[in-house]
């Protein structure tokens, strides 16, 4: 029995048509009530006792499948608008749902579940929005993989680069490169040196223990905040080490899924890092607010 199949069995399915919506939304209202009658209807026929195990093991499988993809388009639907729906159609984009779904049936915990969601609506809303290694990614991660990956992204800071009289020289913000130092901190964290080779055997990450650096040209100072407090490296030559970690392209496309906020008691480790590389430190009254993702203000500190 294919997935089909067993959709025919559920109520509210027998008006599915083309289009990406029609095809898979209709799968939310899958029931067990549906499956036993299924099951029921196996066990009715003349065919081996063996062959009738199996066919009821299958459409246990099917049924599985069928209910992870419908948690999977409910959570899309909260981040898709009636537009989006409208607009969209599977036609546009075959080989991409085909593969998107044959991967999601196997997707059981909600949390890994939730980003699946945010990826169909994403590409729901713009073709080929995703990654093509992003849904082998996703298969391959379990929910305390992806946990890891998230607690990861925490880590992140702020750099405002500025020049020898404080003006803002650079807005970049960098958010894909992350500080780590095989710690207690991280290791509280479930941070290790194993779970870092994990996400970068599986493409989210890179790392390169001697730190990458950034360019700064004209910089002499840099500000950085983790969220909370922001400050002042004072620069020896236009460049920073800006941490030992980067994502990758799919990693920084989950970076942007999840959304992470900042990693509130990150300030000591951060600056012990800094020292730990010859930076120094000074004293300043400017303070980073973040707006949104791309976009900040200096403010004063006593703003």
């Amino acid at each position: 029995m294919d997935g089909s199949e067993l959709a025919k069995t559920i109520e509210g399915t027998t008006n599915i048509i083309s289009g990406i919506i029609d095809r898979f939304f209709p799968y939310c209202g899958l029931t067990q009530k549906a499956l036993d009658i299924y099951i029921s209807e196996i066990e009715k026929t003349d065919k081996p006792k063996e062959y009738k195990a199996w066919e009821v093991m299958h459409a246990k499988q099917e049924f599985k499948k069928l209910k992870n993809i419908s948690s999977i388009v409910e959570f899309a639907k909260e981040y898709c608008t009636e537009e989006d729906i409208n607009k969209s159609t599977y036609s546009d984009n075959e080989e991409w749902y085909d593969r998107f779904f044959e991967n999601a049936g196997n997707v059981s915990a909600e949390g890994v579940q939730r980003i699946w969601g945010q990826i169909l609506a994403n590409e729901i809303k713009e073709k080929g929005k995703t990654p093509r290694s992003v849904i082998s990614i996703l298969s391959e991660i379990d929910s305390e993989l992806a946990k890891a990956f998230s607690v990861l992204c925490e880590q992140q800071l702020i750099y405002v680069a500025l020049d020898e009289k404080g003006s803002l020289i650079s807005d970049h913000i960098l958010r894909e490169v992350i500080i780590f130092d095989d710690n207690q901190y991280n290791i509280n964290k479930g941070l290790s040196l194993v779970t870092l080779n994990e996400l970068e055997s599986i493409g989210l990450i890179s790392t390169y223990g001697l730190g990458y650096l950034k360019p700064l040209p004209g910089a002499k100072k840099v500000l950085i905040s983790d969220g909370v407090f922001t400050d002042c490296i004072k620069l020896k030559d236009e460049e920073i080490i800006c941490g030992t970690i980067m994502l990758t392209k799919a990693g920084t496309y989950l970076f942007n899924i999840i959304n992470p906020g900042f990693a509130l008691d990150q300030h000591d480790v951060m600056k012990a890092y800094y020292l730990k590389y010859g930076y120094t430190f000074e004293e300043t009254h400017k303070k980073i607010r973040l707006i949104d993702k791309t976009h900040f203000q200096l403010i004063e500190k006593d703003d």
